[in-house]
């Protein structure tokens, strides 16, 4: 079950051809490169970097689909494995921090996408989501940022203390990673005190963790991205 969970995490879906496939650059590459004007598409220029569109915006629909089918995942995994006595407790939780870290995930990006994020004083948040969707659950109101960071931060707390410092493959979410993505929610949250955890966070991945910065990032993306050479302990997945 954590599997699926993982396949919403890296947009699993089917191609233009019905090839099955993972979509993790529509998403995390294309729309955002879009966005921040490093790529040009004449089919919907200027509607993206001049922030020209419609909530039917195929982009947009597709960000929100993409948060809100992860963190339902997420929450299915969690409701039916909480009660299971069958599993080996360790087992147990790390299997269900890995979820809370993809629900934290996905909460994060509904977030920086679809709220006001910049203003935890805002009422416009997103919609939380505790349990698995049903037809009486489908329409809820938004939360407040604030209790969107609440969530999120409370999420990625549980998965820093029960996640593993590698997992049993790279791709699978670790303590690391957690911090990491914690970092970057407190950056974008900015109030009193997250700049502090932000730096603390970062220096003890740099220096504890198991994974090396790049010495060059040009080489990382001209030469070692296309390298089977891994000189260095692994890559984070965030």
């Amino acid at each position: 079950m954590l599997v699926g969970v993982y396949y919403r995490f890296a947009n699993g879906s089917f191609d233009d051809q019905g090839n099955l496939s993972t979509k993790w650059t529509d998403i995390f590459e294309y729309v955002p490169s879009q966005m921040a004007g490093s790529i040009y598409d004449p089919e919907n220029a200027p509607a993206v970097p001049d922030f020209q569109f419609s909530p039917s915006y195929y982009a947009i629909d597709s960000a929100w689909v993409y948060g809100f089918s992860l963190v339902n995942a997420a929450n299915g995994f969690i409701e039916n494995v909480s009660p299971v006595s069958a599993i080996p407790d360790g087992a147990k939780q790390q299997m269900l921090a890995e979820a809370r870290f993809l629900r934290a995930f996905g909460n994060a990006e509904l977030l920086w996408y679809s709220a006001q994020y910049r203003d935890p004083s805002s009422k416009y948040g997103i919609i939380l989501r505790d349990n698995f969707v049903t037809a009486a659950t489908v329409n809820l109101p938004r939360s407040s940022v604030s209790a969107a960071y609440t969530s999120i931060l409370a999420d990625l707390d549980i998965a820093i203390h029960a996640l593993p410092s590698l997992n049993s493959t790279i791709y699978l979410a670790n303590v690391w990673d957690a911090k990491l993505l914690k970092a970057r929610v407190l950056m974008n949250k900015g109030a009193a005190g997250d700049l502090d955890q932000v730096i603390t966070l970062t220096k003890d991945i740099i220096a504890n963790g198991p994974f090396v910065l790049e010495d060059s990032l040009k080489d990382l993306f001209r030469t070692r991205g296309y390298s089977k050479q891994r000189g260095h302990a692994g890559y984070s997945a965030i």
